[in-house]
């Protein structure tokens, strides 16, 4: 997916940091002087700061900048409140002191993951965006000091391209991120920012299906919004309902 024409890099100063030139070249995205006006054809731009890499949208009454943070106070409180006895991880069929493998073919924000992290998976994360592959890569590093710690490893790239040269997991996970209502995506910076910044088309539901049941060798586990079809309209073998969202499992095990 190209960003060039939209996303920029509004630099500290005048001149490029080691990690602004890095990050532009890795992106393949322009650099902003910090004196330039932005150019008009940017919808976003990412900058460089203290707390780390953050994206912004660059219109008027924006809502505040985008940073993946592991240690946020909701993300804290969720571990701490009975983890293995949340949905996710019971439709992920975890259990205390089981090491399970898990996919997750869109690992977004990371918000999954990380909890399945914490709850005693080993997690490979797939981010087909570059720029969300860029804030998760900055986030895990700023956590762990690399892009591969704790359990979690990262790769940029479509789980439909990648999947050749991937294993066999215990439990492959998908979210195919169900669109929001304006005012429900607006109350949650973070969705609305990633919702518009993706501008994902649906793709071919039944062949992510088929390819995550073929990588999974216990179950697919695949995220829903409360009310929406089930994927693909194929029926799952268990259901986890939540308030605003479900957990649909298919088995691929007896």
């Amino acid at each position: 997916m190209g960003h060039a024409s939209r996303i920029v890099i509004w630099m500290s100063g005048t001149e490029p940091e080691q990690r602004e030139r890095r990050g532009a070249d890795q992106l393949q995205i322009p650099l902003i002087a910090a004196t330039d006006p932005l150019p008009d054809t940017a919808a976003f731009f990412l900058r460089y700061e203290a707390a780390g890499l953050t994206l912004y949208q660059h219109a008027a009454k924006a809502p505040g900048g985008l940073r993946i943070d592991f240690d946020q106070p909701q993300l804290l409180r969720r571990t701490g409140d009975n983890l293995l006895q949340q949905n996710l991880c019971r439709a992920a069929g975890l259990k205390r002191g089981a090491r399970v493998t898990v996919l997750d073919t869109t690992a977004g924000l990371g918000k999954d993951a990380w909890l399945l992290a914490q709850a005693g998976a080993d997690i490979c994360m797939v981010e087909r965006d570059p720029i969300v592959h860029a804030l998760l890569q900055d986030a895990l590093q700023r956590r762990f000091g690399s892009d591969d710690g704790s359990g979690m490893r990262l790769y940029l790239g479509a789980f439909e391209a990648l999947s050749q040269n991937l294993p066999q997991f215990d439990v492959v996970y998908v979210d195919p991120m169900f669109p929001a209502t304006s005012k429900q995506a607006r109350a949650k910076k973070d969705m609305f920012l990633l919702q518009q910044l993706l501008e994902e088309s649906a793709g071919d539901e039944g062949r992510l299906l088929t390819l995550a049941r073929q990588h999974a060798r216990r179950r697919v586990v695949v995220k829903r919004a409360k009310l929406s079809p089930w994927l693909a309209q194929q029926k799952p073998d268990i259901e986890f309902k939540g308030s605003s969202n479900r957990y649909d499992v298919y088995l691929t095990q007896g």
